[in-house]
Protein backbone atom coordinates (compact mmCIF):
# COMPACT_ATOMS: atom_id res chain seq x y z
CA UNK A 1 0.00 0.00 0.00
CA UNK A 2 1.16 3.44 -0.57
CA UNK A 3 1.31 6.18 1.65
CA UNK A 4 1.49 9.78 0.27
CA UNK A 5 3.73 12.25 2.29
CA UNK A 6 2.44 14.92 0.13
CA UNK A 7 -0.06 15.69 -2.14
CA UNK A 8 2.84 16.12 -4.61
CA UNK A 9 4.10 12.67 -4.08
CA UNK A 10 0.85 10.94 -4.35
CA UNK A 11 0.41 12.95 -7.83
CA UNK A 12 4.22 12.02 -9.25
CA UNK A 13 3.22 8.28 -7.74
CA UNK A 14 -0.39 8.00 -9.88
CA UNK A 15 1.46 9.66 -13.08
CA UNK A 16 3.99 6.88 -12.91
CA UNK A 17 1.45 4.35 -12.84
CA UNK A 18 0.08 5.77 -15.43
CA UNK A 19 2.56 6.37 -17.71
CA UNK A 20 3.56 2.40 -17.18
CA UNK A 21 -0.02 1.17 -17.85
CA UNK A 22 -1.89 0.19 -14.99
CA UNK A 23 -5.05 -0.64 -14.80
CA UNK A 24 -7.03 2.57 -14.09
CA UNK A 25 -8.73 0.00 -11.14
CA UNK A 26 -5.40 -0.24 -9.41
CA UNK A 27 -4.55 3.54 -9.58
CA UNK A 28 -8.50 4.26 -8.16
CA UNK A 29 -7.19 1.76 -5.14
CA UNK A 30 -4.44 3.55 -4.46
CA UNK A 31 -5.80 6.94 -4.42
CA UNK A 32 -8.42 5.68 -2.08
CA UNK A 33 -6.03 4.34 0.45
CA UNK A 34 -3.77 6.78 -0.12
CA UNK A 35 -4.97 8.63 3.54
CA UNK A 36 -4.93 11.86 1.67
CA UNK A 37 -7.60 14.10 2.75
CA UNK A 38 -10.89 14.19 0.62
CA UNK A 39 -9.94 17.10 -1.63
CA UNK A 40 -6.46 15.92 -1.88
CA UNK A 41 -7.61 12.73 -2.91
CA UNK A 42 -10.39 14.13 -5.38
CA UNK A 43 -8.13 16.54 -6.70
CA UNK A 44 -5.58 13.27 -7.23
CA UNK A 45 -8.49 11.23 -9.15
CA UNK A 46 -9.24 13.98 -11.64
CA UNK A 47 -5.51 14.25 -12.24
CA UNK A 48 -5.39 10.41 -12.92
CA UNK A 49 -8.71 10.30 -15.05
CA UNK A 50 -7.24 13.43 -17.19
CA UNK A 51 -3.73 11.80 -17.98
CA UNK A 52 -4.98 8.89 -19.15
CA UNK A 53 -7.53 6.97 -17.29
CA UNK A 54 -10.17 7.75 -19.23
CA UNK A 55 -8.75 5.99 -22.65
CA UNK A 56 -8.61 3.23 -20.95
CA UNK A 57 -12.24 3.26 -20.39
CA UNK A 58 -13.84 1.13 -23.13
CA UNK A 59 -16.65 3.13 -24.98
CA UNK A 60 -19.32 1.82 -26.23
CA UNK A 61 -20.15 3.00 -29.66
CA UNK A 62 -23.70 2.01 -31.18
CA UNK A 63 -24.23 3.44 -34.53
CA UNK A 64 -27.16 5.75 -35.25
CA UNK A 65 -30.57 5.14 -36.66
CA UNK A 66 -32.81 7.67 -38.84
CA UNK A 67 -36.50 7.49 -36.69
CA UNK A 68 -39.15 8.38 -38.88
CA UNK A 69 -42.22 9.39 -37.59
Amino acid sequence: MFRAQSFDDARAYVEAMIETGEPFESIEETIATSELPEDEASALWLVAWSLGGRRRVPLRREPLHVVSD
